[in-house]
């Protein structure tokens, strides 16, 4: 057995010991006690300092000596006065350690404490190895682990069943020297025990103490093991399987068993007063821990507790080849591993289960992102099942450097919106942000649109509106949003996602997005702007992934848009010119940044007035931020997404909400409704497609399509746009409130006064003159 770390109470401090293979003791050699479990009620004592048992249920008084390899049991200068003090070199304490951790592995599972100490005033008290009467629940065994006891022994070890919940401290004994010929082998002499035997001993002991009878195989009365020499090699701990690198607890559900009753069963049975430890580790994607680090290097550990557990972590590389491994423990081991990769949607990526190894590694490519990596035990078919394949395991890993991308947006929630006015300050500045809403709660029944107004870098305002034949006051409302820098992005998966802000009227107009998508996208808008006082929504139709058409809609008693009839035309009132943001995406699911899960889709023309059902296809670890809205006008009436529910962690309820200002009916034609479900917190992305602030595509009124560029700015002063090295360039500056000053301004760079083209665009009418020469700059 080589020094392997482990965890331990080394004088009540936890502690790994100290890893290195070059240094034989795993923890200090002037250690006190060592304790794996210091608050269970129940104990294990390896007894290595010498006993004096009486009153024990074998009706055999015995005094036995310490654990000795040299030769020196006792303290030489206080013999001649009749006082027996344990000798230890520093050979023997690193055996003691070394016994003490196997034994320990062996009862990981358990909520029990192994306990050891070669200093005879730190041990256990008697109290706490014997049970004193029904009520009693702080009791155990002692396990005495002596040179040698010709009159007792005979194999290498002696136990007594059923005894570990007995009223006396009556030991189990493993005796290290003269242990008897091994089974199976005619005439052999006796044999002086390894430590991992020691060990082995030590646990099968106190299994027999625990109740549980020896384990044979064809005949023998103790399984020898099978597989000699190999490292998946195999015994049961009931057995005597001296020289098998992999000891486990069993079914029986081996070939030629003689028992089949449970270990585990007899272990947590109620007389012995104690079940399994709570699982450390979350067996779940939604749960999962991200990996630890231990000296800017990958270093998880943990314990697999029965054969339901898997242990899972979280981690991230950027693309490349990686080394992902796990070990079981390092001495005489328990735990047969088999090692999976999961993607966040929890698909298994990879699986490594060697048949020739009880750990597992992966070495080899991954994509840039966010993964898991799950431990579980495994059996060995026609050796051993996973039954007993558990206890301590350790994840090493060389990964990529994870580069999460350029930080492009945010998502969240206002948690209290009503009618009033709140300022939202967002976590990084933006050049043009883009910003959508999403549908709000149902607190109060009256239906309604979230508008924007004085938007900066940093900030923006935003408040319920009710129609106008409404009382204005409305109740709060959770509402979540999404943030993004204006742009074409490549998400870390691959999706791509496109944002973008664009003045829009009650006139249907196309966007076209045919340059950006290769499928049919989700498409998500807002009215940004306050330009116009009554409330307003945004339509959506004819969604390809060659484009869509929107338009601003208001109330129904105030939306007569343009249009024909045999009568000759509709009055006209529509809406005033204002900003809508929009956001286009791909229907998909993956990360948008670091643990950052979402999941686009669409419901299919389902969705009317009444209550609608979708389930989320990925484990959100909260309930997630949530856009909703119809990609569709299949009924015309002004109408909304509204929630039934707040939004779940698994699902969401909603259905289109119309309004009431022209008639009283409320029922509305199925629509397809396109959801966008994401987790609060940065968004990243790989790359930029467009670059960030500078908006890809014209509209109707901003001149040549090559090479512009177009930057609508609401609600700030000195907005510019650098037109740097172009040939030739359009450039566009729309100033959507009174904030527009002197200093907006476009940058020309190197652009000629005879390759410049300059319009400037006012909404309100409000604004000052604009100084429109063309020089060093306008």
């Amino acid at each position: 057995m080589l020094a392997s770390i482990y965890p331990a109470y080394v004088d009540g401090v936890f502690t790994l010991g100290n890893g290195d293979p070059a240094v034989p003791n795993p923890y200090p050699l002037n250690f006190g006690t060592l304790e794996s479990n210091p608050g269970a009620n129940h104990t294990i004592y390896l007894d290595v300092t010498g006993h004096v048992s009486v009153n024990n249920l074998y009706n055999h008084g015995v005094r036995t000596q310490p654990y000795d390899t040299d030769g020196i049991p006792w303290n030489e200068d206080f013999l001649p006065f009749g006082i027996f003090i344990p000798e230890f070199s520093d050979e023997e304490i690193i055996d003691i350690q070394l016994i003490w951790q196997a034994v320990a592995e062996d009862f990981a599972p358990f909520d029990v404490n192994v306990v050891t100490t070669f200093n005879e005033g730190l041990e256990p008290a008697p109290s706490r190895l014997s049970r004193n009467g029904f009520s009693d629940n702080v009791f155990g065994v002692r396990a005495v682990i002596t040179a040698e006891l010709p009159e007792l022994q005979g194999s290498p070890g002696l136990s007594l069943m059923d005894t570990f919940n007995a009223p006396s401290d009556t030991p189990v004994f493993v005796f290290q020297k003269d242990a008897g010929p091994p089974q199976g082998i005619p005439n052999a002499g006796p044999t002086t025990l390894t430590t991992d035997e020691i060990a082995i001993t030590v646990s099968h002991e106190v299994g027999h103490s625990l109740g549980i009878a020896a384990r044979g195989v064809n005949g023998f009365t103790d399984h020898p093991g099978t597989g000699e020499g190999e490292i998946t090699s195999w015994g049961p701990i009931l057995g005597r399987p001296f020289g098998n690198n992999l000891v486990q607890w069993t079914d029986g559900q081996y070939e030629g068993s003689t028992n089949t009753t449970l270990d585990y069963d007899i272990i947590t049975r109620s007389s012995n007063g104690f079940g399994f430890k709570l699982d450390d580790h979350s067996d779940t994607i939604v749960d999962a821990e991200e990996i630890d680090t231990f000296n800017g290097d990958v270093f998880q550990y943990g314990f697999i507790g029965d054969d339901d557990d898997q242990d899972l972590f979280q981690f991230e590389t950027g693309s490349g080849d990686v080394v992902i491994s796990a070990f079981p423990f390092g001495g005489s081991e328990n735990l047969d591993i088999e090692l999976t990769i999961y993607d966040t949607l929890g698909n298994e990526v990879l699986s490594r289960d060697p048949a020739d190894n009880t750990w597992a590694n992966y070495v080899g490519f991954l994509d840039a992102g966010v993964y898991y990596v799950g431990v579980d035990g495994t059996g060995l078919e026609g050796r051993y099942s996973d039954y007993g394949s558990v206890g301590f395991y350790t994840i090493r890993a060389d990964l990529v450097e994870a580069s999460t991308g350029v930080q492009f947006g945010e998502s969240g929630f206002v948690a209290e919106l009503d009618h009033n006015w709140q300022t939202v300050t967002l976590s990084q500045d933006y050049v043009d942000p883009v910003i959508v809403f999403g549908p709000p709660t149902n607190n109060g029944n009256h239906p309604v649109t979230i508008r924007l107004r004085n938007v900066t870098d940093n900030s923006f305002e935003v408040r319920i509106q009710e129609y106008r034949y409404l009382d204005v006051v409305h109740v709060p409302e959770s509402v979540g949003y999404v943030v993004m820098e204006a742009g074409t992005y490549e998400l870390l998966d691959g999706t791509v996602i496109r944002a973008a802000n664009e003045i829009h009227t009650h006139e249907w107009e196309s966007i076209d997005i045919s340059e950006s998508f290769n499928e049919t996208p989700i498409v998500l808008t807002q009215v940004r702007s306050f330009n116009d006082v009554e409330p307003v929504t945004v339509r959506v139709r004819n969604v390809s992934d060659n484009g869509f058409q929107l338009r601003l809609q208001e109330e129904q008693a105030l939306d007569i848009y343009s249009g024909g009839t045999s009568e000759g035309p509709l009055q006209q009132l529509g809406h005033g010119p204002e900003t809508v943001s929009y956001i286009a995406i791909e229907p998909d699911a993956g990360l948008l940044g670091s643990g950052i899960l979402f999941e686009t889709s669409r419901t299919g023309v389902s969705v009317d007035h009444n209550p609608f059902n979708l389930d989320f296809g990925v484990e959100f670890a909260a309930s997630p931020v949530l856009l909703a809205q119809m990609q569709t006008t299949n009924g015309g009436d002004t109408a909304n997404i509204r929630l039934s529910n707040p939004v779940g962690q698994n699902s969401s309820t909603f259905f289109v909400q119309e309004e009431q200002s022209l008639d009283a009916e409320t029922d509305h034609a199925f629509e397809d409704v396109g959801v966008f479900a994401l987790a609060a917190g940065p968004l990243f992305a790989t790359v930029s497609l467009t670059g960030s602030g500078v908006t890809e595509g014209a509209t109707e009124d901003s001149g040549p399509s090559e090479d512009f560029g177009n930057l609508i700015r609401s609600n700030s002063v000195g907005a510019k746009i650098e037109l740097s090295d172009l040939d030739s360039a359009y450039a566009q500056l729309s100033v959507n409130n009174d904030l527009g000053e002197l200093g907006d301004s476009i940058d020309l760079g190197e652009a000629t006064e005879e390759s410049i083209s300059t319009s400037f665009r006012v909404a309100n009418d409000t604004h000052g003159e604009f100084d429109t020469s063309v020089d060093e700059g306008i």
